[in-house]
């Protein structure tokens, strides 16, 4: 399966004070909580040690979000944010898979990270094409 890295704005940066837009590895996602569910677009993050959501997919799917197993996340800012984790069906182009989410108040976007996602697939990255391949395991 193959996926274009979608365009994004990007913040201004001293670094690169001409590109006001950036390219990321994201891809929609369909997660299920028995009678419902909802497309979303998620980063997948191989710095990532887990997949995250914010807490309100879990809330309109209908889930006691405070009822999962709980923990405590750093980001790479060092900043902490707790999440409740709950095992949902995903699926990502036609292939459905079962997958430990983590949702919290201080996630901001939903994230793809190693344990549920990295774990499932081969994955590759290639920014000279805006590509990013998965291949089951």
């Amino acid at each position: 399966m193959k996926f274009k890295y979608l365009e994004y704005p990007r913040q201004p940066s001293l670094a690169f004070p001409d590109k006001d837009r950036t390219f990321r590895p994201a891809l929609e996602v369909t997660v299920k909580h028995q009678a419902r569910s909802l497309k979303l677009i998620c980063i997948v993050d191989s710095g990532a040690d887990m997949c995250a959501f914010p807490a309100k997919v879990g809330e309109f799917l209908g889930l006691e979000i405070k009822a999962g197993k709980s923990e405590k996340l750093k980001g790479i800012e060092g900043t902490s944010s707790r999440v409740y984790y709950h095992e949902l069906a995903l699926e990502v182009g036609g292939y459905q898979f079962e997958c430990p989410i983590g949702f919290g108040e201080g996630i901001k976007f939903p994230v793809l990270g190693q344990d549920g996602f990295f774990d499932k697939f081969e994955v590759t990255f290639n920014y000279l094409k805006k590509e990013i391949s998965l291949k089951p395991f």
